[in-house]
């Protein structure tokens, strides 16, 4: 208790801190020389240095290089160069070919002979129509290589679809009949191969092989924006097939055959070959990190060297007549879509999109169909108008 009262007695009477009497002390003197070394006090020069003995400073050209506009530039990095390249599939579906009536009945007829009597205007009843044809949507394979060189870029495209084909059929025996009139020798089945016949059919099909050399400008004014210019070549290729069975339902050989004497193939064939000049646009605007929609439009037109090929020929190999003809038309392709992009890797996208396009004043396989058989180079329609829509997917590398 004593030593308590006696802390804290101590701790109350405790006084402030005050300078000594003496005031601020002296800076002290440097560290005496030793005498030995390099800078002893017979080499020390008292004062400041003179010029001649200052050691040398930054050189007197502090400018910048005659090609540096300024010390912080503005302009925009250079594009680099580098290929790219583009690999994909696309698909192409056909419109339907038009009305046209190629198979039907005769309602006046209720004796389901073979009589080989033309129907009459009257008891005309449609049967099947090659409107009935829905084209496939065909896949095929397209790629593009290319290279850039800052603003500019060229670069060739390829696009293949194989032929693919659909059919339509009737089967009726006894009961169908066609328009062909006119028969060669060794057509006329009996009574008539188009006549009361027992099925009637009709196959489309067609090919697309596409090619492009573009050159692209990328417009510093107009971010997303290019525009292309070229040469296109486009080859699409045909094919309408007519069967008829006169009586392959009805009489058949002790094998279950039917007699291919009395059975008939009309064919027509078309194949356009478009090449000329080609412009065109392609806009691309950013939605969100990583995703850009896009959108694009190509013109092109030249000449056409089309040709038609007509063939009817028996179920046994022989023909009835063989024919065809060639144009030289002036014609053009239009085509225009939209994309989406999705980079994946900075040198790495994926491009899903849906595209149409056009072929104006072309030749149709369904146009050149006559069935007066004496014309053995079919119609002369040269006029046709084809259209399609799909969609398409591409990986899109940069290297």
């Amino acid at each position: 208790m004593a030593l308590l009262v006696g802390w804290l007695s101590w701790s109350n009477t405790a006084s402030a801190q005050y300078l000594p009497q003496a005031g601020v002390p002296p800076i002290p003197e440097p560290v005496p020389f030793s005498g030995v070394g390099p800078l002893s006090p017979q080499q020390a020069t008292p004062g400041p240095m003179r010029g001649d003995t200052a050691p040398l400073g930054p050189s007197q050209d502090l400018g910048l290089p005659p090609g540096v506009p300024g010390a912080f530039p503005c302009e925009d990095c250079p594009i680099p160069d580098y290929w790219f390249f583009h690999a994909g599939a696309t698909a192409l579906q056909r419109q339907r070919l038009g009305h046209g009536i190629f198979a039907f009945t005769d309602t006046a007829d209720t004796s389901r002979l073979d009589t080989g009597n033309q129907v009459g205007r009257h008891s005309f009843s449609a049967v099947n129509d090659l409107n009935n044809i829905v084209p496939r949507m065909a896949w095929g394979a397209e790629g593009t290589i290319g290279y850039m060189m800052g603003n500019f870029a060229v670069e060739l495209s390829g696009l293949y679809i194989p032929e693919a084909s659909q059919q339509v059929s009737s089967a009726y025996p006894g009961r169908l009949n066609s328009g062909f009139v006119n028969a060669p020798l060794g057509f006329t089945g009996n009574n008539g191969l188009w006549q009361q016949a027992d099925v009637i059919s009709a196959t489309f099909s067609s090919r697309v092989a596409n090619g492009e050399l573009n050159f692209r400008w990328f417009s510093q004014a107009q971010t997303g924006m290019e525009v292309l210019i070229g040469i296109r070549y486009m080859d699409y290729l045909e094919r309408l097939v007519i069967n008829t069975d006169d009586d392959g339902l009805t009489f058949r050989d002790n094998i279950d055959r039917p007699d291919p004497r009395r059975q008939a193939s009309y064919t027509s064939r078309t194949l356009n070959r478009i090449v000329g000049p080609q412009i065109g646009f392609e806009r691309q605007e950013s939605i969100c990190q990583g995703i850009a929609l896009g959108a694009f439009g190509k013109a092109a037109g030249g000449l056409n060297i089309a040709n038609v090929d007509i063939q009817l020929q028996r179920g046994d190999g022989l023909l009835g007549l063989t024919g065809g003809r060639s144009r030289l038309n002036l014609s053009s392709i239009l085509e225009a879509g939209v994309y989406f992009d999705a980079y994946w890797l900075e040198r790495l996208r994926v491009r899903a999109g849906y595209h149409v396009m056009g072929l104006i004043n072309v030749l149709e396989a369904v146009d050149q169909v006559d069935y007066n058989l004496s014309n053995q180079t079919g119609r002369q329609d040269n006029t046709g108008f084809i259209f399609f829509h799909g969609p398409s997917i591409e990986l899109q590398f940069l290297f």
